[in-house]
């Protein structure tokens, strides 16, 4: 039973899916000039895809790329959280990479919606916490619920 949970956990260590992994960080991926982007928890994604410009393919890859990037690392902060949670050892710099991992997470979100300096500093200064503070399991479940916050956020500032 170990084995498989050391096997989930370098699974998700090693992926480097869609350029970022939860131990190298985030390549940053910028959202597509003059679109916005709906929530990838939503179910408007599809419909915003198929409402890109068909002559535009290479927006729309662009597009597909970006939601699936932010897809990708709301699955990992989940998995990460569950299996930490469950009692599977984390690196000795877990804490250290999940923080990062934070960081990057609301600064594609900042990217994403284009928001204030304000804001993003509001939210850095909730969120973004001293490394120390949290032990690495409370910043996996920390992760995870900056997830739900930036839905609500979302959600409160639609059209």
């Amino acid at each position: 039973m170990r084995t498989g949970i050391w096997l989930v956990l370098a699974v998700l260590a090693a992926s480097p899916a869609a350029g970022q992994s939860m131990y190298g960080g985030a390549r940053e991926m910028s959202p597509i000039p003059g679109t916005s982007l709906p929530d990838p928890g939503s179910s408007n994604v599809e419909q915003a895809i198929r409402n890109i410009d068909s002559q535009n393919p290479d927006a729309r890859a662009q597009r597909l790329a970006y939601l699936d990037n932010l897809r990708i690392r709301r699955e990992q902060a989940e998995q990460y959280a569950a299996a930490a949670r469950k009692g599977v050892p984390l690196p000795a710099n877990a804490a250290e990479t999940l923080r990062h991992e934070l960081e990057a997470d609301i600064e594609q979100w900042r990217a994403e919606y284009k928001v204030s300096h304000k804001e993003l500093q509001a939210m850095r200064d909730q969120w973004l916490v001293a490394r120390e503070s949290l032990t690495a399991l409370q910043w996996a479940q920390h992760r995870v619920e900056w997830w739900s916050a930036r839905d609500a956020w979302v959600a409160s500032h639609r059209p």
